[in-house]
Order: C-alpha cells, then structure tokens, then sequence
C-alpha cells in the first residue's frame, strides 16, 4: 500500500535514482519494503512521469538528499564501511601529475596539479621552450595545423585578435611558412585598422 507521502517521495527523487536505489530508499525512510518491480509499476499507476536526467544517481544544484537528517543504522554502517573513501587515501584513477590525455577537442592537455588543473600541451611546451608565462589572452597555434606536433618551430604565439583573424581569413595552412607569413600579416591588418580608428 502507497501512501501519499511515499508517492510524494517518490515522486521527488523518481528523477534522479534508478528504481534499485529508490527502493532501498523507500525501505529505510518509511520502514516498507518494497522492490524494484513495485517501484517501476508505482510510476506507471501514479502517472509519474518519465527520468528527467540521463545520468541518473547524480546530484543536481539545490537538491535535498533523501537522507538528510537520518542516522545510519548499525547494521548499514557496517555494511558500507569498508567502501568509505578515508583521508589521505587517492582514488584509483587519480592520474598522477604530468600525465597526458586528449580532451573532448582533440588537443593533448598535461595535469599540473593534484587539484586537476590540466593545461594544453602547447601552451605548457612553448613556455618550456622560451621560459615565459603566456598571458590569458594569448594562444599557441600549429603552424602545420598537426596538433600531434610540438616541436617548438611549430608553436607559434598569437593574441586573441590575431587568432581571430586568421581563423576569419583562412591563413593557417598546412605549410608551416605560409602560416607564420598569416600571422605576419595579420598582425600588420590589425596595426593598419586600429591606426584608422585612431584617425578617426
């Protein structure tokens, strides 16, 4: 038997846990046990409408958990504990720093910090290579657009503008020279405009 404050439970969390979870739940906040069919038939009976988040088990800004409040039962505990995350331990897929991936873009980025900070791969080997720290607003482009290749001739450092330029005139090419020769007159298209607004 449902009560309504079961199906007003579960209705709030339907959204976010798999039917599983959400029985479990159910057990424990109202002392009911139910199973995971039940759940699914509740949604169907109680017009509950469909998950309104793919990643289901998450939570989501300004959500309550369940649980808040409740203390866990002895025998939960002991259940559980030994899954406990315990301070100083690191998680098995932590990477450790200086470790390497390719980003959702396709660009190798490097861990810099045990915070997670990754940095493009560029930016972090043209410092190397010339002993500076890039501003914000400057980027490294390949000069043979191949993001695999890092060899310092072929990183090449442009401001926002400059980039914005090149990429809106189409002079970043495959041959190395043909791009710094855009970047060049990149940088003379901008200097001439910005000059003309001075004239103004």
């Amino acid at each position: 038997h449902w009560t309504d404050d079961m199906v007003d439970f579960l209705r709030e969390n339907y959204p976010y846990y798999p039917n599983k979870e959400l029985a479990t739940m159910i057990e424990e906040k109202f002392g009911v046990a139910v199973t995971e069919e039940k759940v699914k038939s509740a949604k169907s009976n109680f017009n509950i409408g469909r998950k309104v988040y793919p990643n289901k088990g998450r939570f989501y800004k300004g959500m309550t958990p369940w649980n808040k409040g409740r203390t866990m039962s002895e025998e939960t505990r002991e259940k559980v504990k030994r899954t406990w995350f315990k301070k100083g331990n690191v998680a098995v897929n932590t990477k450790p720093l200086g470790s390497t991936r390719i980003n959702t873009d396709g660009y190798k980025v490097i861990k810099l910090a045990k915070s997670g900070q990754w940095k493009l791969y560029s930016r972090y080997m043209y410092e190397k290579y010339h002993d500076v720290k890039l501003k914000d607003d400057e980027a490294i482009i390949f000069a043979d657009r191949n993001k695999k290749n890092f060899d310092k001739d072929n990183l090449v450092k442009v401001n926002r503008k400059e980039l914005f330029y090149l990429n809106k005139s189409g002079l970043i090419f495959e041959d190395k020279d043909l791009t710094k020769s855009g970047v060049v007159v990149s940088k003379m298209e901008i200097a001439i405009d910005e000059r003309r607004k001075d004239l103004k």
